[in-house]
């Protein structure tokens, strides 16, 4: 369905998977990696439609990601089973702590924990997507192609809303700079099908 981007710092004896959210990609979490990695196997994973993971059609595999909070949870798996990792604390948020929480319930076996943020439930993601993001970036055929042209300007938008007003601030602007690095390098952005 599709190729994984996966940071994987590989030492450790329990696996930490960190999940970012768009427009985040794996270098906002650069402290993630430092500070748990003392201690755990820090695993970075891109979902689908975020950062540089591609969702062209793996020749191995049939099918297209549907977006689904089942497919969601089986890319995860997956990633697991590629990494040759049995079981792994989960940490995610908004709509891919969604894909996370229903991960460790159709894997028990596999999600040893889940440590989720701003992860709501899906109604309520509905509602506030409704409220918050313009109708242009809504609608599927518009807002793909909106994204595709002016991310960037979006991306300060989102983190403007994003970014709590008692955050440092130079946070909003590290953040900005860092998904605008990204999008200079190839990153996508794509708004969850699942929440609109």
């Amino acid at each position: 369905q599709g190729v994984a981007r996966v940071r994987d710092g590989n030492c450790g004896a329990h696996a930490v998977v960190v999940i970012p959210d768009s427009p985040n990609v794996l270098e906002h979490h650069e402290s993630s990696f430092r500070e748990l990695g003392h201690d755990f196997r820090v695993v970075g994973l891109e979902m689908p439609g975020a950062g540089y993971t591609d969702l062209r059609t793996d020749e191995r595999r049939h099918g297209r990601f549907d977006f689904s909070l089942e497919s969601g949870a089986a890319w995860i798996r997956d990633v697991l089973d590629g990494l040759h990792i049995d079981e792994a604390i989960v940490t995610a948020s908004c709509v891919n702590g969604l894909y996370a929480a229903t991960a460790a319930k159709m894997y028990p076996e596999r999600v040893r924990a889940l440590v989720l943020c701003q992860t709501p439930s899906l109604p309520q993601l509905k509602r506030w997507a409704k409220r918050t993001v313009p109708w242009p970036l809504r609608n599927r055929v518009l807002g793909d192609r909106l994204l595709r042209l002016s991310r960037r300007r979006f991306a300060a938008f989102w983190y403007v809303r994003a970014v709590g007003a008692s955050a440092a601030p130079d946070t909003r602007v590290r953040f900005d700079d860092i998904a605008r690095q990204g999008f200079r390098a190839g990153a996508s952005w794509r708004l969850a099908p699942l929440i609109l």
